[in-house]
């Protein structure tokens, strides 16, 4: 095999290798939280605390993107598989959500194409959570929020700054054994899905009831997600690398 053909196979690696852990546009994190690296998720350690959205104003166009919330239901003995459940009560953004409140849904984010079949990234990907029993909620950018850029998966400062939504959320009214789980993404005019945060930078709250749901070290129940498989082979040489679909 010529030099040549080595050569492009180094740089394919190499640029796939970049990929995989550039910033991604959208991140979620909480910044009072820890970071599971089972779940692959920033973990509220406390019931009340400040979920972030983080934008990339390098990757995409802020200033035009409608952005969206979304905040799953879930209990860790059950499926929340329609509308009905008592899970008690969460407030966001200073909204207090519970059964009663206008606007649950049962199924997959966004509100306005639910009931529709997923198809071509109309919908966010279930990735162990959806179908289930969510809110979604429109938070705007103010432009002028900015910090300086990291990586909520790893910590690691990056150069140049990233805008920033905060919110408020407290789980304390929640009943025993549910948690929230969030995923950042934004619509178009058509209320699809343009752009979603990695499964490896959204965020879940601690699980009601928990011994650890307080000052401390928070829980994070266990989510499957998907994987990622890259198989690269030189003639009778393969390399296979696993990992979950953190960019999409």
């Amino acid at each position: 095999m010529n030099n040549k053909l080595y050569g492009a196979i180094a740089i394919a690696m190499a640029g796939w290798h970049f990929s995989a852990e550039a910033l991604p546009y959208l991140q979620l994190d909480v910044p009072s939280g820890t970071y599971n690296t089972t779940t692959e998720d920033s973990v509220a350690t406390t019931k009340s605390f400040t979920l972030r959205g983080l934008i990339d104003p390098s990757k995409g166009t802020p200033n035009d993107d409608n952005f969206r919330i979304s905040i799953a239901i879930l209990n860790t003995n059950f499926d929340v598989n329609n509308t009905g459940f008592d899970f008690g009560s969460f407030d966001f953004g200073g909204i207090t959500y519970s059964k009663f409140t206008s606007g649950i849904q049962w199924g997959t984010p966004p509100t306005e194409i639910a009931d529709t079949p997923q198809n071509n990234g109309d919908q966010i990907s279930p990735h162990g959570i959806f179908k289930t029993s969510y809110f979604e909620v429109a938070v705007g950018l103010i432009v002028g929020n900015t910090v300086s850029a990291y990586n909520a998966q790893t910590n690691a400062t990056e150069s140049g700054s990233l805008y920033y939504i905060d919110r408020l959320v407290n789980t304390t009214n929640l009943q025993a054994n549910y948690y929230l789980h969030f995923d950042f993404y934004t619509v178009g005019a058509d209320y699809k899905v343009v752009d979603v945060a990695p499964y490896s930078h959204d965020a879940t709250s601690c699980v009601s009831g928990s011994t650890s749901c307080g000052p401390g070290t928070g829980t994070s129940p266990t989510i499957p997600e998907p994987t990622e498989l890259a198989l690269m082979g030189i003639g009778f040489l393969g390399m296979a690398l696993a990992r979950r679909n953190s960019l999409t």
